[in-house]
Protein backbone atom coordinates (compact mmCIF):
# COMPACT_ATOMS: atom_id res chain seq x y z
CA UNK A 1 0.00 0.00 0.00
CA UNK A 2 2.76 2.49 0.30
CA UNK A 3 4.05 1.75 -2.62
CA UNK A 4 1.03 3.93 -3.80
CA UNK A 5 2.26 6.84 -2.12
CA UNK A 6 5.63 6.24 -3.24
CA UNK A 7 4.28 6.24 -7.03
CA UNK A 8 2.80 9.51 -6.50
CA UNK A 9 5.62 11.13 -4.92
CA UNK A 10 7.62 10.01 -8.01
CA UNK A 11 5.49 11.39 -10.27
CA UNK A 12 6.73 15.00 -9.01
CA UNK A 13 10.37 14.38 -8.00
CA UNK A 14 12.96 11.75 -8.21
CA UNK A 15 13.63 9.15 -5.24
CA UNK A 16 16.62 7.26 -4.36
CA UNK A 17 16.14 3.93 -2.08
CA UNK A 18 17.21 5.70 0.95
CA UNK A 19 14.20 8.46 0.27
CA UNK A 20 11.65 5.26 -0.18
CA UNK A 21 12.67 3.33 2.64
CA UNK A 22 12.64 7.08 4.46
CA UNK A 23 9.02 7.02 3.44
CA UNK A 24 7.97 3.86 4.50
CA UNK A 25 9.22 4.19 7.78
CA UNK A 26 7.43 7.69 8.42
CA UNK A 27 3.92 6.27 7.21
CA UNK A 28 1.51 4.31 8.92
CA UNK A 29 -1.43 2.28 7.07
CA UNK A 30 -4.98 3.49 8.87
CA UNK A 31 -8.45 1.71 7.63
CA UNK A 32 -11.68 3.64 8.33
CA UNK A 33 -15.25 2.11 8.21
CA UNK A 34 -17.34 3.46 5.29
CA UNK A 35 -19.22 6.39 6.57
CA UNK A 36 -16.78 6.90 9.52
CA UNK A 37 -15.34 9.97 10.47
CA UNK A 38 -11.63 10.40 11.02
CA UNK A 39 -12.15 13.72 13.46
CA UNK A 40 -14.81 14.54 15.75
CA UNK A 41 -16.28 17.97 16.92
CA UNK A 42 -13.48 19.86 18.89
CA UNK A 43 -10.55 17.75 17.68
CA UNK A 44 -7.66 19.33 15.78
CA UNK A 45 -6.63 17.35 12.71
CA UNK A 46 -2.50 16.53 13.37
CA UNK A 47 -1.84 14.79 10.96
CA UNK A 48 -1.87 14.37 6.75
CA UNK A 49 -3.67 11.88 5.13
CA UNK A 50 -3.36 10.04 2.06
CA UNK A 51 -6.09 7.92 0.31
CA UNK A 52 -5.61 4.69 -1.34
CA UNK A 53 -9.15 3.45 -1.92
CA UNK A 54 -11.87 5.04 -1.49
CA UNK A 55 -12.69 9.31 -0.86
CA UNK A 56 -13.08 11.78 1.73
CA UNK A 57 -15.83 13.88 2.38
CA UNK A 58 -15.40 17.25 4.20
CA UNK A 59 -17.93 19.33 5.75
CA UNK A 60 -18.34 21.89 7.88
CA UNK A 61 -22.04 22.77 10.73
CA UNK A 62 -22.31 25.77 11.46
Amino acid sequence: MILKLVDHIKKHVELNSADIENISNSFTIKTFAKKGHLLKESQICEESYFVIKGCLRLYSIC
